[in-house]
């Protein structure tokens, strides 16, 4: 070759490179190529390999030699438009990117590492495609079986007449091992996608679903589920931007997200919904809400962030972005969480630490270090407690509250302390200021680990306890209490620690509780009404009870139904509890109180675990109630004690309450305390209703399970009860048991 020729050949590649660079920067606001009608996307892509080829094509089909100079060479122009290999690049380009563009588009909202592993499975099956139409129209097509960040190392290529070859190369479609795992991992993105689309989520709110699903977090998957299953409900309407998680007395979740505008719209709600799934919607006081929208942010933050990565920074808001650099300064957990308190409406759960190095009961097994951090603020440089703050949504875990982390945080409080105190004109054993600083830096570490061991009693027992029943979910009544005794005695080494820093009195929410006594001397009845009820209603009256066709038992105490969920309180001033479980009474609470010289107990039963033994510790943390290392004293008329639940031998929500009073005769109380003349017997006599049948003529019968029968005025509720209700089963079993007929009753 002469080096007139190279110099042509060279200007040919530089000529072809250039115009390649070039239509390859066409974006789709200019409108070409589009009209090949294969969709937007796809005809690009297309566009630009035409233009590619035709531009090259022409300069190639341009010859020179030393001896004719330059001419013009037809077929070449002719091949690089409609050769085999083109028409092969063609088709892979459509099919491969159509493949590809579609998949991509059904995961989008998606985010993180499950996002990665569903474009690797898109890139994968359109690889496919473009490999089979290779195949079929040349005859050949390649992959590479190696990796290395990035770039292919081992070719093999596929010819349909010459077999397989292999060789060092970084050509061929990408199909190594780590490519094709990725590919496997995400194809169960792509079956939540579809879960999404079956369970009638479309558009904006499937994106949104699918960025709630992939953020993996406990909050996040746990809303997630109770939207696929119907146990939350979330809608998109037009407003102003705004949010808002309610829940209604039975626990149902409704959010509301406002309508965001933009092509970006349906990542932004999935960033508001994520937003929801820290929120309870349910009003936990001005320092529970303040703490819950703080956790909201965070977490919102971070995924923005990781929408920022997997859909460009371009397709967030400016204050998202604003949000983002806080979080990613020094100090951006706690600056963030600040940040929300002052800019977010948190209106409508910790061990909180305070600045003095003690610890305050906070509604939450986990631990604040927030005035830690404020006192000072390069406790986040340590990258363990910055770990730690991110995963545990700014606070720490108490699974991951460990003696380091504890002498971590208490050096940032202690070691000012510590290093003002030494004196190397002094030895430290006789150094009383030294010794003093670090006996409190020990006793804190110390301390701590008793906070610790009551977060892990306490969780131990609501895990046990929670949920169960005497059908569904049976338990051991004394591993039960084994764990409640446990949980008391952990307390007890929370009270000797010397860290505890007990909470004021909180406001009383008297609105929904029936008053028997005065505003100055209240009698509470001791559960809330439930929904539309004016007094209270009962499901099972005290005295025998047919439990089942002839099945007889005494009841000693009364049912209230249609309050499910419903705060169990305090009857009185400076009462006392404790907490107990059994196989019948499930988890229940023993009170006891004085009023107006009349001593009483109470026995709340089938109380609901999780809130009720929060509540405990709640009260535990409360200026004014005494610990005794078994139960609590001092308490309020009015303090929640619990919830009402369906533990033990229980058919569903309810509160089996049983009240006694203190016979002198006994010198005790009286187990057969007839209710209608204790305390609230004016109310139970004359003002709760009776509205189911059973509960009129099933229950509330004379005598013993052995003469129970013997009594005209059981006999004629049973007829009464057949005559309303028409219970053939129960009377046919009736009959089976006792041998009664209808004449009989």
């Amino acid at each position: 070759m002469t080096r007139n020729e190279g110099l042509v050949n060279f200007g040919k590649q530089a000529a072809t490179s250039l115009a390649s660079t070039a239509i390859g920067g066409i974006g789709p606001t200019e409108g070409a190529f589009t009209a090949l009608e294969a969709g937007q996307k796809v005809g690009l892509t297309l566009g630009r390999q035409l233009g590619t080829n035709l531009s090259s094509g022409l300069i190639n089909s341009i010859e020179y030699s030393a001896e004719d100079g330059f001419g013009w060479n037809g077929e070449a122009l002719a091949e690089s438009m409609v050769g085999e290999q083109a028409l092969a690049g063609y088709m892979g380009t459509v099919m491969g990117g159509a493949i590809q563009h579609s998949m991509t588009d059904s995961i989008r909202g998606t985010i993180g590492e499950d996002l990665m592993n569903a474009q690797a499975t898109a890139r994968t099956a359109g690889n496919l495609a473009r490999m089979g139409i290779d195949l079929a129209v040349t005859g050949n097509t390649g992959i590479n079986l190696l990796n290395a960040n990035g770039v292919g190392l081992f070719e093999m290529n596929f010819d349909l007449e010459q077999g397989i070859s292999g060789r060092i190369s970084m050509g061929g479609y990408d199909m190594s091992a780590g490519t094709i795992m990725s590919a496997i991992n995400g194809m169960s993105t792509y079956k939540t996608s579809r879960d999404i689309l079956n369970q009638g989520f479309s558009g904006d709110r499937a994106a949104a679903m699918r960025m709630l699903a992939s953020y993996a977090a406990d909050e996040t998957d746990e809303r997630f589920e109770q939207l696929m299953n119907g146990d939350a409900e979330f809608t998109i309407e037009e407003g102003d931007g705004n949010a808002k998680t309610e829940q209604d007395e039975n626990g149902r979740i409704s959010m509301r997200i406002d309508s965001q505008e933009g092509t970006n719209g349906d990542l932004l709600t999935g960033i508001a919904l994520i937003h929801e799934a820290f929120r309870n919607g349910l009003d936990d006081g001005e320092i529970g809400q303040q703490q819950e929208n703080a956790e909201s942010v965070i977490h919102h933050t971070i995924a923005a962030q990781m929408v920022g990565q997997g859909y460009g920074m371009s397709s967030l808001s400016d204050s998202l972005k604003d949000e983002i650099k806080i979080l990613n300064s020094e100090g951006g957990i706690q600056k963030l969480a600040e940040h929300a308190v002052e800019n977010y409406d948190w209106s409508a759960d910790y061990w909180k630490l305070t600045a003095e190095g003690k610890w305050k009961e906070d509604q939450s097994l986990d631990f604040d270090i927030s005035a830690a951090v404020e006192e000072n603020p390069e406790l986040l440089n340590d990258p363990e407690i910055m770990a730690l703050l991110r995963q545990g949504g700014g606070k720490i875990a108490f699974s991951d509250m460990n003696e380091e982390v504890a002498q971590k945080i208490g050096l940032s409080i202690f070691g000012d302390d510590i290093a003002n105190s030494t004196n190397p004109n002094v030895p430290d054993w006789a150094n009383e200021s030294l010794i003093s600083a670090n006996g409190a830096l020990n006793r804190f570490i110390e301390g701590t680990g008793a906070f610790v061991n009551a977060s892990e009693a306490i969780n131990s027992a609501i895990s046990y306890i929670g949920g169960s029943n005497y059908e569904s979910n049976p338990i051991n009544s004394s591993i039960a209490n084994t764990l409640l005794t446990d949980m008391m005695d952990s307390l007890g080494g929370v009270q000797d620690s010397g860290l505890l820093v007990k909470n004021g009195v909180s406001g009383i929410d008297t609105s929904n509780l029936v008053n028997l006594g005065t505003d100055e001397n209240p009698l509470y009845i001791p559960v809330e009404l439930g929904p539309g009820q004016s007094v209270h209603d009962s499901s099972s009256l005290p005295g025998l009870r047919d439990m089942d066709a002839g099945i007889f038992k005494n009841h000693s105490g009364i049912d209230l139904r249609g309050i499910g969920d419903s705060n169990v309180v305090s009857s009185a001033d400076n009462l006392s509890m404790e907490l107990n479980y059994d196989a019948t009474f499930g988890l229940n609470a023993l009170t006891t109180f004085n009023y107006s010289g009349i001593s009483a107990q109470d026995k709340l039963s089938h109380l609901e675990a999780e809130p009720t033994i929060m509540s405990f510790l709640q009260n535990f943390g409360t200026e004014g109630v005494n610990f005794d290392g078994n139960a609590l004293s001092g308490l309020i008329a009015g303090t929640v004690l619990g919830n009402v639940g369906n533990t033990g031998y229980s058919d569903g929500a309810h509160l089996d309450w049983n009240t006694l009073e203190y016979s002198s005769d006994l010198a005790g109380f009286d187990p057969n305390s007839p209710l209608d003349s204790t305390l609230y017997g004016d109310y139970l006599r004359n003002d709760i209703t009776v509205q189911s049948a059973f509960a009129r003529y099933r229950s509330g019968g004379e005598g013993t399970p052995e003469t129970v029968l013997d009594y005209a005025s059981n006999l004629n509720n049973y007829r009464n009860y057949f005559e309303e209700t028409n219970d053939i089963p129960w009377m046919w079993e009736m009959n089976l048991n006792y041998g009664l007929g209808w004449d009989d009753y």
